[in-house]
């Protein structure tokens, strides 16, 4: 249960910083690489803050058991945000968020070819039941509804081979996405801390070049320029904590629920009237009702 509360809180706070890079984009016209660097300095400044206080400076502790496992780990996450981020801008966005948010139906998958392969060892294998499943395709059904009504998603026009790089950029965003979550497997003795600090570390280096190089305009520093970077922190430390204390990869379905809280926090923060039609209605009503499939199946199978 505890682990289904971390990856709740976890959607609340992915909810947060994509509801933060919208209005730097709408206030400030923010581009993509400055928001990403800033994110990961900002990430990696606080995680290491903590994780020093924690753990002391000592170099093996403070860098983590498995440096090079970390270090790998952290690579394929920022490879992961960056791919969703210049996907969106190749896609209609409805296209975009349903390709990313496959992330559940691929870490099943990987989950299978894990019980079936001989590279597992004889380490417990992570676990994934079919109602896991279920609840992904409803969530998935969910989203795909509610980006449809969504008056942000205005769907841009690319054919030809920018469309077909932005379906690659989607979908390996979300496989490689789903592969971070299964190498927490290996990690579940490390700090969740240092654990978050590589990711960060790795974004910053892969986003200091064509933020500062390429001929992106550099917002101005601001409040909300660098919290976005907090807002993810708290997401991935959140995640890492949920799939550390549990070995059912079903969890993930409840990073879904960003959706129906980016809504709630676009009617309060903004007062803005969320165009509620049937479909999106329908939709937030099968992402809750995805997620508590999850939840009650994960409950009854450790009962």
């Amino acid at each position: 249960m505890k682990s289904s509360l971390w990856m709740t809180l976890s959607a609340f706070f992915y909810a947060l910083q994509y509801f933060n890079i919208k209005l730097l984009h709408e206030q400030h016209d923010s581009t993509l690489w400055p928001v990403l660097f800033c994110r990961g300095i900002v990430g990696f400044g606080v995680s290491g803050v903590v994780a020093l206080a924690r753990c002391g400076w000592n170099g093996q502790v403070f860098w983590g058991h498995a440096p090079s496992k970390l270090f790998a780990r952290g690579m394929l996450g920022a490879l992961s945000i960056t791919g969703s981020f210049l996907g969106v801008e190749h896609l209609p966005l409805v296209v975009a968020i349903a390709l990313l948010s496959t992330t559940p139906l691929w870490t099943a998958l990987l989950v299978f070819w894990q019980k079936t392969s001989c590279f597992h060892g004889d380490d417990p294998i992570p676990l994934w039941r079919w109602p896991s499943t279920i609840g992904a395709l409803v969530c998935l059904t969910g989203i795909v509804l509610v980006s449809i009504d969504s008056s942000s998603f205005q769907p841009q026009q690319h054919a030809g081979w920018g469309g077909m790089v932005g379906i690659v950029l989607c979908l390996s965003s979300s496989f490689l996405n789903a592969v971070v979550n299964l190498t927490l497997h290996d990690l579940k003795d490390e700090n969740p801390w240092i654990i978050s600090m590589y990711p960060m570390a790795c974004t910053m280096i892969l986003s200091a070049p064509p933020a500062f190089f390429l001929g992106d305009v550099f917002p101005k520093p601001s409040l909300g320029l660098w919290i976005t970077g907090v807002f993810s922190l708290a997401a991935q430390v959140c995640r890492t904590m949920a799939l550390q204390g549990t070995r059912d990869m079903g969890v993930v379905v409840l990073r879904y629920l960003d959706v129906p809280f980016s809504m709630m926090l676009e009617i309060l923060l903004l007062k803005k009237e969320v165009l509620w039609t049937w479909r999106t209605g329908v939709g937030v009503a099968l992402v809750v009702v995805g997620g508590v499939v999850s939840i009650g199946w994960r409950r009854a199978a450790t009962t």
